[in-house]
């Protein structure tokens, strides 16, 4: 999926996504899900407090949403903590000891 054309992004909140979001910079709403693990509602929670995004873990409506998505789109983007997408480079030049 292409990011760049939007203004802001709504999402669930999966690795990939997340990854996608990140490398585009585009304000986000996450709305993460709960089960059947909370792997999701992590990263999503973490990536809020670091102020990346914003993310929406309990009671939502559509009120809400909403506010949390205009709320992004008012909030200057502010350049954002280096989060190194480069994971895959970096493990293969990793060796473990057998």
């Amino acid at each position: 999926m292409s990011y760049i054309a939007v203004d802001a992004v709504v999402a669930m909140g999966g690795y990939k996504t997340t990854c996608e979001i990140l490398s585009v910079g585009k304000p986000a709403v996450v709305v993460p899900r709960i089960k059947p693990s909370r792997e999701q509602c992590i990263r999503a929670e973490n990536l809020a407090n670091l102020g990346i995004l914003a993310a929406i873990q309990n009671d939502l409506t559509l009120d809400i949403l909403l506010r949390s998505l205009l709320q992004q789109l008012q909030t200057p983007q502010i350049s954002q903590p280096k989060i190194n997408l480069n994971g895959c480079p970096k493990l293969t030049n990793t060796s473990l000891p057998y």
